[in-house]
């Protein structure tokens, strides 16, 4: 008998541990540790990711030393350094993970791209860079450049407030000068781009500005390698242009003796926000300082009580109404009571606990991409097709894209190669997103402010806006962030294309020529068409924006590579013509449209 009981003792004791387990791995955790190479040197800037959420990383400190937060307890982290050996570790709920890197010879005698394209032994070079494979970064992404998030050490990287397609910054080695722009340049099979950084968006129905770039109209998918210069003599052979830094981006091109290569992928993406900041749900919105009764006065004429309902008032029924201008600062404890909301109707008085999650809607995207691929010994080609769709989390959000790219190599000889590429991308970005944020927690809306009635009572009378107080029987009409949303359209239709010719001539052995011609056309053109709302605008706005750029690139170089035993010698001989010329317009009315709304 006593060893039955002992028995199930022990079975219980099992099921408890196994229960225990189960609720320690459902749980984030944070996780520290040290990195170190083989001599107990603390290897800096060493990048530690979650595998299958890159998003989540950290880098080591000058110490070695890291901190991870919010770390699934089953999840696995994968440490990388230049010139070391990748390792990944099972984080089994522990919160110290302490690594020894190994080096990695292999890694170490690697060919690299550096600039102008040129291929050299990474052991070889003077300076700091790093190359990814196209394959490790995250092609689901609009612009490439957030790809990099956790992938290079030294490398800042932030996203502006434009949503799906908005402008993304990114520092090389912190700031290289007292300016705005620290930006470093982007070459894409030779052709440079602009990684310009917009302004933030406005908050109302003014017209929003960030569009993003020219490096979103690019395909992930079609990245063979993306190499980070850093510093003055990585970037040298861009002169001004790589003061600081340059990211090359080397596109796919068709392999030699595989026969006819067909890939097609289907990718599928949601976009939601998943928490919400704490906010207190205690008390409501307050009102001005006129409108509220402080209660009784001490002996010196000072008010010494606050009545919280005093900033209520009695209406014709004799019940509880919110009091005009109500929005400022905090105000009557919500209780539950019944009162008269601006529409007229009676809701009990309590907080929307998650309103701010609800202000929000559901993104979606998806991205189909076709390669077509081949080639002999004398000729190669390559062929994508792409195209992305994405919705944001706020209303008319979204954008398309639609790119190709075709590239031939063919020896002409032993000794002379040609190259040809064309790229092609359209994009349609519409209603850059908009930082409604701020409005739970600048007064403005307050925690009884509910969402979802006022996306359906947006439109007041006579159909036009109502107030931003939600009034839909409003007598003035007024201009609020809904109806900006949901009936102004402010889009961007974008066209780039960017043909390349190369050739290449191996004079001797050590010694080789190439001639490079180059040239990019980005075209946009903005519409924004604004309804009529108040007094300002009574019968809407149209303006147009018309913008060109036009890039020229004309290079020619002699490069030597001479081996004289263990000594190399580099160097090289480069004459280049670079014209950029840019052109603007912009129409707009004024006065207002002759017929309302007709745009």
């Amino acid at each position: 008998m006593k060893k039955k009981n002992s028995f199930k003792w022990k079975g219980l004791l099992s099921i408890g541990i196994w229960m225990v387990s189960i609720a320690m791995f459902a749980q984030n955790i944070t996780v520290r540790g040290t990195v170190t190479d083989a001599n107990n040197e603390p290897v800096i800037g060493a990048s530690i990711v979650v595998e299958g959420n890159p998003s989540l990383g950290t880098i080591t400190d000058i110490d070695g030393r890291y901190l991870l937060s919010n770390v699934p307890a089953d999840a696995t982290l994968q440490f990388s350094y230049v010139g070391m050996i990748t390792q990944s570790i099972p984080v089994n709920g522990k919160t110290t993970i302490d690594l020894i890197m190994e080096s990695d010879d292999e890694v170490l005698d690697e060919v690299v791209v550096t600039a102008l394209g040129m291929k050299r032994s990474s052991k070889a070079l003077g300076y700091a860079m790093t190359e990814l494979k196209g394959e490790n970064l995250n092609t689901n992404l609009i612009n490439p450049v957030s790809a990099l998030q956790g992938k290079v050490a030294g490398v800042e990287i932030a996203n502006s407030d434009g949503g799906l397609f908005g402008s993304t910054k990114i520092l090389i080695r912190g700031a290289s000068t007292l300016g705005k722009n620290n930006q470093p340049i982007y070459v894409v099979d030779g052709v440079i781009l602009s990684n310009d950084i917009k302004e933030g968006n406005p908050d109302w129905d003014s017209e929003p500005s960030d569009y993003g770039n020219e490096l979103k109209n690019l395909n992930p998918d079609d990245f063979e390698t993306v190499s980070v210069l850093k510093g003055a003599a990585a970037t040298a052979l861009y002169g001004s242009r790589g003061l600081n830094g340059a990211v090359v981006i080397t596109t796919k091109s068709g392999k030699a003796g595989q026969g006819l290569g067909i890939q097609f992928s289907q990718t599928f993406g949601v976009d939601a926000l998943t928490s919400q900041p704490r906010l207190q749900n205690v008390f409501g919105n307050g009102t001005l300082a006129p409108n509220v009764d402080y209660g009784e006065k001490d002996e010196n004429g000072k008010y010494y009580t606050y009545d919280n309902f005093r900033q209520y008032q009695l209406n014709d029924d004799g019940r509880f109404t919110l009091l005009p201008n109500q929005g400022a600062s905090f105000g009557p404890q919500f209780d539950g009571r019944e009162v008269e909301y601006y529409d007229g109707t009676y809701r009990s008085y309590n907080p929307v606990r998650n309103n701010f999650k609800e202000a929000y809607d559901t993104g979606f995207n998806s991205n189909t991409n076709l390669t077509i691929s081949g080639g002999n010994d004398k000729t190669t080609f390559y062929t994508s097709l792409s195209y992305k769709y994405a919705t944001g989390i706020l209303p008319n959000n979204q954008f398309q894209r639609l790119s190709f790219l075709g590239k031939a190599s063919h020896k002409i000889t032993d000794k002379v190669k040609l190259d040809i590429s064309m790229a092609f991308a359209n994009y349609l970005p519409k209603n850059p997103l908009r930082n409604i944020g701020e409005k739970f927690v600048d007064g403005n809306w307050g925690r009884s402010y509910d969402p979802s009635y006022s996306k359906d009572k947006y439109r007041g009378a006579m159909g036009l806006a109502s107030s931003t107080y939600n009034d839909q029987y409003a007598n003035m009409p007024a201009a609020n962030i809904w109806w900006s949303l949901y009936e102004n359209e402010y889009e961007q239709k974008e066209t780039s294309v960017r043909p390349v010719v190369k050739l290449e001539v191996d004079l001797l052995d050590w010694l080789k020529f190439n001639t490079e011609g180059s040239y990019n056309y980005y075209y946009t053109r903005y519409e924004g068409k604004e309804a009529s709302t108040d007094i300002n605008n009574p019968t809407g706005k149209y303006e147009m924006k018309l913008n060109s750029k036009e890039q020229t690139n004309l290079n020619a170089n002699f490069i030597a590579n001479k081996t004289f035993g263990d000594w190399t010698v580099n160097g090289f001989l480069r004459g280049e013509y670079y014209e950029n010329f840019l052109q603007s317009q912009r129409m707009n009315t004024v006065g207002g449209l002759v017929v309302p709304n007709q745009f």
